[in-house]
């Protein structure tokens, strides 16, 4: 995790990285990745929401709180999930950066609930 999270000697970088493959999932469905991710191997993740408790995404999410850029990504992702709000990469990335911030404020756990559960419809 040190080395991906310092891609680029950059905490910045690390993140970028991390949010890179995580938004990756949301292909999973597609011919190229079907062949892993579908019947008869089903190698997870099969579904994109699979992600949102995966340890790709709490690394993602440790490496943006020590960077201290956790709230400010979020905002960045609700932002564009209002600008395309059945977008499956943005409701990922927003249920995961809200699921790391539920503990400390009760909204961000409803609104991870909820994008979860949008992100499930899309997927």
């Amino acid at each position: 995790m040190v080395a991906v999270s310092r891609s680029q000697g950059t905490l910045s970088g690390g993140a970028a990285l991390h949010e890179r493959y995580l938004g990756w999932s949301v292909d999973v469905k597609g011919t190229a990745c079907t062949e892993c991710h579908a019947p008869p191997t089903s190698i997870a993740p099969s579904r994109p929401s699979d992600m949102i408790d995966s340890d790709l995404a709490k690394r993602w999410t440790a490496v943006l709180a020590k960077a201290g850029t956790v709230r400010e990504r979020r905002d960045q992702l609700a932002k564009a999930l209002k600008a395309k709000p059945q977008d499956p990469r943005t409701l990922l990335l927003l249920s995961v950066v809200e699921k790391s911030l539920a503990g400390k404020d009760p909204s961000a756990r409803r609104a991870s609930t909820k994008h979860a559960a949008l992100l499930r419809t899309v997927e």
